[in-house]
């Protein structure tokens, strides 16, 4: 049995500035997805009922980093 050593982490959540923030939202239950904004992509243009249709999409909603 080979030991691994985890000397460091780093993450990006949704809408958390910090890992605090993030354990806030779990305890309450917060939902961090969102919206894509529509001026992103041509939304009108790639949206199909289809989950099938190629190279289109049934939803923009994300859980989004922001800039």
């Amino acid at each position: 049995m080979k030991k691994v050593a985890i000397i460091g982490y780093a993450s990006r959540l949704p809408q958390c500035r910090d890992k605090g923030s993030f354990w806030q939202h779990l305890l309450t239950g917060d939902d961090l997805i969102t919206q894509v904004a529509e001026d992103r992509w041509a939304q009108a243009y790639l949206r199909h009922p289809q989950r099938s249709h190629p190279g289109t999409s049934v939803t923009f909603a994300a859980g989004s980093l922001g800039c």
